[in-house]
């Protein structure tokens, strides 16, 4: 038979219990404020970011790289990388994705927009693990322009010097 508890006992049972609850709340609301940090550098980042799982489908994008390809974010959360890469097959663009490490890789490539059009776009990818599986964080800006004005400046600089 178990020993009935005194009311002193459980008093301080519920205190201890009450304090637990407070500690588990602050931590809760701690979480949900760091969530929304987070959630607002990705909405408000000026580069495009998209984050892929390791089988080339987006896990999570922000409006800034749905718009610079054409489409809605739900249209993209909805897509696979190779929907929009111009430069790579299916199968190149897997492997790429499963040799991304977390010290990053950077490089130029194409992408395709909804319209049809293609943009030159600069890179810069880590990958992470979570929750077991692995994720690819992209970095991406469109450097069509800056490409052009190169050319246009090379040519310029090529007919000065003729």
């Amino acid at each position: 038979m178990t020993k009935k508890k005194s009311n002193e006992e459980l008093e301080k049972y519920i205190l201890k219990l009450e304090k637990t609850v407070s500690r588990l709340r602050s931590a809760e609301v701690m979480l949900k404020d760091e969530l929304t940090w987070l959630n607002m550098l990705i909405a408000q980042s000026r580069d495009a970011i998209v984050i892929l799982d390791e089988n080339g489908k987006t896990y999570r994008s922000n409006k800034q790289f749905a718009s610079m390809l054409g489409y809605s974010t739900e249209e993209i959360n909805s897509m696979h990388v190779w929907d929009w890469e111009y430069m790579h097959s299916k199968e190149r663009a897997i492997i790429m994705a499963l040799s991304v490490t977390s010290s990053g890789e950077h490089f130029e490539t194409q992408h395709r927009c909804k319209d049809g059009s293609i943009i030159d776009v600069e890179i810069s990818a880590n990958g992470a693990s979570y929750k077991g599986e692995k994720l690819i964080l992209c970095i991406c800006r469109d450097i069509t322009e800056l490409k052009k004005q190169k050319k246009n400046d090379f040519s310029l600089s090529k007919k000065i010097k003729n």
